[in-house]
């Protein structure tokens, strides 16, 4: 059992070799810090130089970080807990796929964040500790269980995302908030947390935009509606047709560009009333199906 009342440390060699389950109870008195250096060789002290993956838990959120001596320090993200608000204990459990490095960390058995390093598992110490950051409110660690881990994840589900903030889903389970600056035809840059990063396509299987701001609507006579294969669609303003490509500005975009062979159908006058293919006798709204 670990109990705080002020900034502390306690750790242990649990001789962590290959990938490994932690779980324990978690008790706090108002708003406190807790961070939980796993793989570490740094025991008896909170030391940036220890080769370790740092978790970051606080009252409604935990964050990951990667030190590894001659490199410093890289955020891996973080990660919402709003039920940590209402609450004083929660069950803690965090998984460590050491061959994938890959980090899973669980709320009262639900999952808030997985992450993984792409540059490979960094840590290189065998030992778990805990370090209070904070004076004034106490912590307490209890029902420490430490055990072998298979790599299996349980079944995830995605959650639903924030509606302020844009959302990646990787194929790796792997969710990424922030704000998308750029998509082309092989990578998404995202900020997040402050720093960009460039995502290739062939590693994301969803994007998830905010809904902008309600703005009133500017007529746009040259605006047309591209839809696409599996429902999605984007509307821009149709400024030159060349051959296959279709090139424009979207007004959430930006500058866009679209080859024809994706684009099942066509939609123009976007200002006029709503119609469909099988009640159009002309006029508003047509539709032109691609059909190569």
């Amino acid at each position: 059992m670990f109990i705080s009342e002020g900034v502390g440390v306690l750790g242990r060699d649990f001789g962590l070799k290959g990938s490994s389950r932690v779980e324990f109870d978690l008790q706090w008195n108002g708003t406190f810090s807790l961070i939980v250096p796993m793989y570490t060789s740094a025991l008896d002290r909170f030391d940036y130089r220890s080769n370790s993956y740092m978790f970051y838990i606080s009252r409604g959120y935990v964050s990951l970080q990667r030190v590894q001596s001659g490199a410093g320090v890289r955020n891996l993200g973080q990660g919402q807990i709003p039920e940590m608000q209402t609450k004083n204990r929660v069950a803690v459990e965090i998984r460590v796929n050491k061959d994938k490095a890959e980090m899973e960390l669980y709320i009262d058995r639900k999952l808030v964040r997985k992450w993984r390093d792409t540059n490979g598992f960094a840590a290189t110490g065998s030992g778990i500790s805990f370090f209070s950051q904070l004076n004034g409110p106490i912590v307490r660690v209890s029902n420490l269980r430490v055990s072998a881990w298979d790599g299996h994840s349980d079944p995830v589900q995605f959650a639903q995302a924030s509606s302020k903030e844009d959302m990646v889903y990787l194929k790796n389970r792997d969710e990424v908030p922030g704000k998308i600056k750029l998509m082309d035809g092989k990578n998404v840059i995202i900020n997040s947390l402050g720093e960009d990063l460039n995502i290739p396509l062939d590693r994301i299987i969803r994007v998830s935009l905010t809904k902008p701001e309600a703005k009133p609507e500017a007529n746009r006579p040259w605006e047309v509606r591209a839809h696409f294969a599996g429902g999605a669609a984007v509307s821009f303003n149709l400024n030159q047709w060349e051959g296959s490509m279709l090139t424009g500005r979207s007004r959430n975009f930006g500058p866009v560009s679209f080859d024809s062979k994706f684009i099942r159908r066509l939609q123009f006058n976007l200002g006029s009333s709503q119609k469909t293919n099988d009640t159009n006798t002309g006029g508003a709204n047509q539709l032109w199906p691609w059909d190569d």
